[in-house]
């Protein structure tokens, strides 16, 4: 996977929605026929290129809120990014 194919994917997710960007073990692991090796890497770009442009990235495991309910990064998602307000 190159950075163009990871920033597609990312303006992909955006595009989708502005507000909260989903990454799925799936997309990355499955779809794009990632190895676990790679995937810390291209996990830690993602949360950069995130960050970069204005979200807050969650982990796994880790509980943030949206539209007023807490809600856990499940399982599956690699990442949840929400636009932060100015």
């Amino acid at each position: 996977m190159t950075l163009i194919d990871l920033n597609n994917i990312i303006d992909e997710k955006i595009y989708e929605n502005e507000e909260k960007v989903v990454i799925t073990f799936f997309e990355l692991v499955v779809k794009e026929n990632l190895s676990m090796h790679e995937l810390s890497g291209i996990e830690y770009l993602i949360k950069q290129r995130l960050e970069n442009l204005g979200y807050t990235v969650y982990k796994t495991g880790e509980n943030y809120s949206y539209k007023g309910e807490v809600t856990q990064v499940e399982s599956s998602e690699l990442l949840v990014a929400l636009k932060k307000c100015n």
